[in-house]
């Protein structure tokens, strides 16, 4: 029986008024573009390359094509030795479905950097690349599953809503007669000016939800779904939507959530997802950063000469005190209200927020400001600054000397000729900028505990 007729899927309109609060993601995609600056091509290559296989890996196995676990996956996405071999062993079925939708998602890579629209040919050669290499789909008639000639990126021509297994009820898509008009509906909301503004974990929800209200192909639509709501996490953050095998019911709670109204259950779902794999590929980038194989290596490399380390001591030093010192100026002419007091004075720095390749003096210097205010309300914050100088191991043309501020992309480079034998009138207005700039984060800072 029915469980109702195919309910047609909101518009963009209706989804978007529901609550998001991007505060925090955006915050993660803030972190990862710094993990992105700082990391080498070599290492942020392999992992962003590691979420997008992963996502191919598992798109399969969460319709049940092929059983995974987290062991495979990470074999599969992080190309670990006899990775090839691991997947022929599942069979040559697997291993096709997998070069699709790895070829899927490239395709989908290309259209997301590229800002093509989304149109039905478009959906439509999708599926046509990530279901490449299945010949067959099954139909349940009569009781007896039947099998099917699949005809790659061509819609539906008989129904294909699922019976839920618990209630015998059947969960309707769009009948094949409205998938054509359903799409075309779709594909306008995907291009209306209100979409294209909209946060990108939200466009992909939606994009995700709509797609799957439709079902237009009569096999595949899982995995076409996933594709499309990864065009919109490519262009910011820069990764697919990433949702592993062992997630699958979770995935589905999110969405039934959705077919009963409460859209938002969905959005956090992708969102949790878009976290997990912001996560994954700041992790990746640290441990290359610091690889044990590449520590080891350094022990045959020459040590950095006595007297090359005391010059970047010396000029670190130098560096320290010119910013403390414009900093102070800063703060004297920034007309502050007498109520907010501010000290700005030497501190002992860890090595965590390290810029890569870069260290701490060996006193681990830098300077704090802070800011403070007793009435109407009581404020206080702290803003630290490091002084952290190049490794010896380094690329001999990166600038001795950095100083910033700890987990901000915010930094100054100075190289030692601009201190050294005498301080340059460039150098000065480096400073000078900077310093202006530092003043402004803090007072920033301070503004936003206010108002919290």
């Amino acid at each position: 029986m029915l469980d109702n007729a195919y309910t047609p899927f909101p518009s963009f309109a209706a989804w978007h008024s529901v609550a998001f609060n991007p505060q925090f993601v955006d915050e993660e995609f803030a972190a990862l573009a710094i993990a992105h600056d700082a990391a080498t091509p070599k290492a942020l290559s392999r992992a962003l390359d590691y979420t997008t296989r992963a996502a191919a890996v598992d798109t399969g196995a969460l319709e049940g094509l092929y059983a995974t676990d987290r062991g495979f996956t990470r074999t599969v996405a992080t190309q670990a030795a006899a990775w090839e071999l691991a997947v022929e062993r599942r069979g040559p079925k697997v291993k096709l479905a997998i070069e699709n939708h790895l070829a899927a998602y490239e395709f989908v890579l290309n259209a997301a950097t590229r800002y093509q629209p989304l149109t039905q040919v478009w959906v439509r050669e999708l599926h046509e690349v990530i279901c490449a290499s299945q010949q067959t789909y099954t139909v349940h008639a009569d009781g007896e599953p039947h099998e099917r000639e699949f005809k790659k990126g061509v819609y539906k021509s008989e129904p294909n809503s699922p019976t839920v297994y618990l209630t015998g009820a059947v969960h309707a898509y769009a009948l094949p007669i409205e998938t054509e008009s359903e799409m075309q509906r779709f594909v306008e909301e995907l291009r209306s000016e209100a979409f294209e503004i909209a946060h990108p974990i939200v466009q992909s929800a939606y994009a995700h939800y709509a797609y799957v209200c439709i079902h237009p192909f009569p096999d595949g639509n899982g995995r076409v779904a996933r594709a499309l709501a990864s065009v919109f996490l490519y262009r910011l953050p820069g990764l697919p939507l990433l949702i592993f095998a062992d997630q699958r019911s979770e995935y589905l709670d999110a969405l039934a959530a959705a077919d009963n109204g409460d859209y938002s259950a969905f959005i956090a779902f992708v969102e949790e997802r878009t976290v997990d794999a912001v996560g994954i590929v700041r992790a990746q980038v640290r441990a290359a950063a610091t690889s044990v194989a590449e520590q080891i290596a350094q022990l045959d490399r020459p040590a950095e000469s006595a007297a090359s380390f005391d010059a970047k001591l010396q000029g670190a030093s130098r560096l320290l005190d010119s910013l403390r010192k414009n900093v102070e100026k800063k703060l004297k002419k920034s007309e502050l209200p007498r109520s907010i007091s501010y000290d700005v004075h030497t501190v002992a720095m860890a090595e965590q927020g390290c810029p890569a390749g870069y260290r701490t003096t060996s006193s681990g210097t830098g300077f704090l400001i802070s800011l403070s205010r007793a009435w109407p309300n009581e404020l206080s914050i702290k803003w630290y600054c490091g002084i952290f100088i190049s490794d010896s191991t380094g690329d001999k043309n990166r600038p001795e000397l950095v100083a910033g501020a700890r987990d901000e992309d915010f930094q100054l480079r100075v190289r030692l000729r601009e201190l050294n034998p005498v301080v340059t009138e460039a150098h000065k207005l480096k400073v000078d900028g900077w310093a202006e700039e530092a003043v402004q984060r803090a007072v920033s800072m301070l503004l936003k505990q206010a108002h919290r």
